[in-house]
C-alpha cells in the first residue's frame, strides 16, 4: 500500500504528524476546559493552546527524537563490534596470554592448544603444523623437525614414522630416503 500524501504531492513528515496530533489534543483539552454555561468564564482561546501545546510536544519530540538516536547509535556500534570482532570501545588492558571476555568483562587465560589475539581479543585455535603445549600463550610453537601437526587447536605434535621427515611448522610429513634421525 502506499503512504499517504498530502494535499500538495509531499509525503507528511514525522514532525507534521506530531504537531497535528498536538493540535488535536489542545482542541480536545479546549473543549474540555469550555465553560457549560454562558454565564462561566470567557472561553479559552483554543487557537492559542493549540499552539503552545504544538510548541512543547516538538520541543518534546525533538529531544526524545535526539535521545533516541544517540542510543540507536551507541547500540549500532555495539552490534558491529560484536559482529567483527573488533574490540569493545572500553577494552581492559589484560596479561599476555589473556583476554577479555566479553561474558564476564574478566580477563581469561587462552587454553592449551590457542593463543591469544590481542588485537581481536580472542583465544585463536593454533593453526596445522603448529602447537600450543601450555595456557597462556602469546603464539604457538613450529612443529620441529621431524614432527608434524595436520590439524588446528592442537597441544602436541607428532613424530613422522620411519623414513618420512618434516620441515619445522609442516603438517604432513614427506617421504624420504634419508631421514633426519
Amino acid at each position: 500500500m502506499a503512504p499517504a500524501r498530502s494535499s500538495c504531492g509531499r509525503r507528511p513528515t514525522a514532525a507534521a504528524g506530531s504537531l497535528r496530533g498536538a493540535a488535536a489534543l489542545a482542541l480536545l483539552l479546549s473543549l474540555l476546559l469550555l465553560p457549560r454555561t454562558a454565564h462561566a468564564a470567557p472561553p479559552v482561546n483554543a487557537t492559542a493552546l493549540a499552539a503552545g501545546a504544538a510548541a512543547d510536544t516538538a520541543t518534546a519530540a525533538g529531544a526524545a527524537a535526539r535521545s533516541a538516536e544517540a542510543a540507536a547509535a551507541a547500540a549500532l556500534a555495539r552490534a558491529r563490534a560484536a559482529l567483527l570482532g573488533a574490540p569493545p570501545p572500553n577494552a581492559t588492558a589484560c596479561a599476555a596470554g589473556s583476554v577479555l571476555s566479553l561474558r564476564t568483562g574478566r580477563c581469561v587465560q587462552c587454553g592449551p592448544g590457542t593463543y591469544a589475539d590481542m588485537y581481536w581479543q580472542v583465544c585463536r585455535a593454533c593453526p596445522p603444523g603448529t602447537y600450543g603445549p601450555t595456557p597462556g600463550l602469546r603464539a604457538c610453537a613450529l612443529c620441529p623437525m621431524t614432527h608434524f601437526q595436520p590439524l588446528s587447536g592442537a597441544a602436541r605434535c607428532f613424530r613422522c614414522p620411519w623414513h618420512y621427515t618434516a620441515v619445522p611448522g609442516s603438517a604432513r610429513c614427506e617421504f624420504s630416503l634419508q631421514s633426519a634421525r
